[in-house]
């Protein structure tokens, strides 16, 4: 059996659907996987990325099945090869004309999912940017919509799905990150 930390808000790579089951992208992959093994693949959700992060660091959990690589992180996840690259994007308020660029938000309030490896990476490359981190997309998005924050920077797939089930407005794509995309790995 392996144990598997499963997302909660990472559509549509690693989520939980509205009636609780663990789905995605990342499911799929695990349901072919623990078939192929002939091995039970039990999957634990309700914690937060971050905690799920933690959880993995002490071997209370087997696999992260979604997980961008950062080099921190190798010290406790052996990564697998990736299996979709993807493209960070800033996301503004609509109504925001100051910002068309990352340089732009040097001096701007930038939202982020605590716990991801763009928090990481802009924190250790970018220290003079003023980060306010969030547990999930989703709360990270309403800093942006409440003021909170003047940008978002998330994935260009999971970002737009989560606005469309939230049914936010007022929430505009800028530029993607002039820095390499990610690769999305099992851990």
């Amino acid at each position: 059996k392996i144990v598997v930390g499963g997302g909660t808000d990472w559509a549509p790579f690693d989520f939980v659907d509205e009636t609780g089951k663990h789905t995605g992208i990342a499911n799929d992959y695990l349901k072919v996987i623990g078939e192929e093994l002939g091995i039970e693949v039990e999957i634990i959700t309700g914690p937060s990325w971050d905690e799920l992060l933690s959880m993995i660091r002490r071997k209370e959990i087997d696999v992260l099945p979604a997980i961008y690589h950062a080099k921190e992180r190798e010290a406790f996840v052996n990564y697998t090869t990736p299996y979709i690259k993807i493209t960070e994007f800033i996301f503004s308020r609509s109504d925001n004309e100051t910002i068309s660029s990352f340089a732009d938000l040097k001096d701007k309030t930038i939202s982020v999912v605590k716990g991801y490896a763009i928090e990481g990476y802009l924190r250790s490359d970018y220290p003079e940017y003023n980060l306010v981190p969030a547990p999930t997309i989703a709360d990270a998005l309403k800093k942006l919509i409440t003021g909170e924050a003047d940008a978002f920077i998330g994935d260009i797939i999971s970002t737009p799905y989560k606005i469309k089930e939230l049914s936010l407005v007022g929430i505009k794509p800028i530029a993607s990150v002039p820095f390499p995309g990610p690769n999305v790995h099992m851990a």
